[in-house]
C-alpha cells in the first residue's frame, strides 16, 4: 500500500526514479525473493536475484516458480512504465519456457524484460533470464490489462 500511495500523484519519470533508487519500498514479494530492480525505463526493465539456497527446490536448483515470479515482475515493470499517467496494470497470463536448470552456484540471475505491444487497455511483454555470461535459463511472455486510474473516484 505504501508504494501505491506514493505512486498516486507521481509522473512516470518520478516513479521510475523512485523505483530504481529504492525510494519506493520493495513489494513484499521482492523482499521475500530478494530481487532488485537494476534498471527501469519506459518499456524496459532489468531485475536481478541471487541464486541462494532458500530459493532452491529439494534438488538444489532454483525453483521454477521463483524464476516465473521474478520474470512476471520484470515484465510488469516494463509494461507498467510504458503507459502514460497513473494507469495500473495486472497480469492476465504468463507463459514461461525453461531452457535449463538454474543452479545455485551461478550467484545471480538477471531478468531482462521489454514491452512488446502497448495498446490502450491491454498489452504484452517478454523477458529472458540469463546469468553473467549471457547463458539463457528461461524466457517468458505475459499479457496485461490496464485497470482504472487510481485517482478517479477516490479508488486509491
Amino acid at each position: 500500500m505504501v508504494a501505491l500511495q506514493r505512486f498516486v500523484g507521481m509522473s512516470r519519470e518520478e516513479f521510475l526514479a523512485e523505483f530504481t533508487s529504492g525510494g519506493i519500498p520493495k513489494p513484499p514479494i521482492g523482499e521475500l525473493l530478494g530481487f532488485e530492480v537494476l534498471e527501469a525505463e519506459p518499456g524496459r526493465a532489468v531485475l536481478a536475484f541471487p541464486t541462494a539456497e532458500y530459493l532452491c527446490n529439494p534438488f538444489g536448483v532454483v525453483a521454477g516458480g521463483v524464476a516465473a515470479t521474478i520474470m512476471d515482475a520484470a515484465m510488469w515493470v516494463a509494461f507498467q512504465t510504458s503507459l502514460p499517467g497513473q494507469t495500473l496494470v495486472s497480469t492476465t497470463d504468463l507463459n514461461v519456457h525453461y531452457v535449463r536448470h538454474i543452479p545455485m552456484s551461478i550467484g545471480e540471475v538477471r531478468v531482462q524484460a521489454q514491452a512488446v505491444h502497448v495498446g490502450r487497455m491491454t498489452g504484452t511483454a517478454e523477458s529472458r533470464a540469463v546469468d553473467g555470461e549471457g547463458t539463457l535459463y528461461a524466457h517468458a511472455t505475459a499479457g496485461f490489462v490496464a485497470a482504472v486510474d487510481p485517482t478517479v473516484n477516490g479508488s486509491a
